[in-house]
């Protein structure tokens, strides 16, 4: 299928104004597509390549390894996520980027995504911005990890992930795709797989979402933010500054 860029311009726009001219330099930056799947790294650690790479469709996990291979995942990339904005700017990243089943990437030359940021302020003011609610969001997931109860954990990613799918219009029909394995959700928030699997059978049965696989729907959003002591404040996604 062919793609486009519309889902980074969608992302931009959900922290920064963007004209219709900014819109259309986006939509005409030069790429190539690269379909990414199995455990084949997207972009990581020592990695030369400085081009500016955005996930047009599927999933990615940002992670940290220890010298004896045990991960930390510190974020979910969604479809319009930018996936190495430091390599812009820097020589190298510090992570790796992991791909999820079906991952798309937009491969954009370093050279043109710099002269779009140099030429175009109002979109470099979004791209900052970007980088600051994912700043926010890592700063929640280690509270999150760190100082709430299990359940609550559990209710805060999913809220959390709900918010950001539909903004990015990622939620058909109210059902969302939660992206990663339970394996990977424990490793996100401290929690062994069945420990995990136990949670989200609870808050099925307390009648607050449904689940089939991967997929969940929010049946009771208040009362889920509510046991996820969950304020989308931190997602700025309806404040334009």
């Amino acid at each position: 299928m062919p793609y486009d860029l519309a889902p980074f311009a969608t992302q931009l726009s959900a922290y920064s104004p963007i004209g219709a001219k900014d819109r259309k330099a986006i939509l005409s930056l030069p790429f190539e597509t690269r379909a990414v799947r199995g455990s084949r790294r997207i972009s990581h650690l020592g990695h030369s390549q400085r081009d500016f790479l955005v996930l047009l469709d599927g999933f990615s996990l940002r992670q940290k390894l220890t010298s004896s291979g045990n991960r930390h995942i510190s974020a979910l990339n969604i479809a319009g996520d930018g996936l190495n904005i430091s390599a812009i700017f820097m020589n190298d990243v510090d992570y790796e980027v992991m791909p999820m089943s079906g991952a798309t990437v937009a491969i954009i030359p370093r050279e043109a995504a710099v002269n779009l940021f140099q030429d175009h302020p109002a979109i470099f003011l979004a791209v900052f911005s970007s980088v600051l609610v994912d700043a926010a969001i890592a700063r929640e997931w280690l509270l999150n990890q760190s100082r709430r109860a299990s359940k609550a954990r559990v209710a805060h990613f999913l809220c959390e992930h709900s918010a950001r799918m539909t903004a990015r219009g990622l939620c058909k029909s109210g059902v969302i795709d939660l992206g990663i394995t339970q394996d990977q959700l424990a490793d996100v928030l401290g929690l062994t797989a069945v420990h995990i699997n136990r949670t989200l059978s609870a808050l099925k049965t307390a009648g607050l979402i449904t689940r089939n696989g991967r997929y969940f729907e929010i049946r009771d959003a208040l009362a889920l933010q509510d046991v996820g002591e969950f304020n989308p404040s931190y997602l700025y996604m309806s404040t334009h500054r």
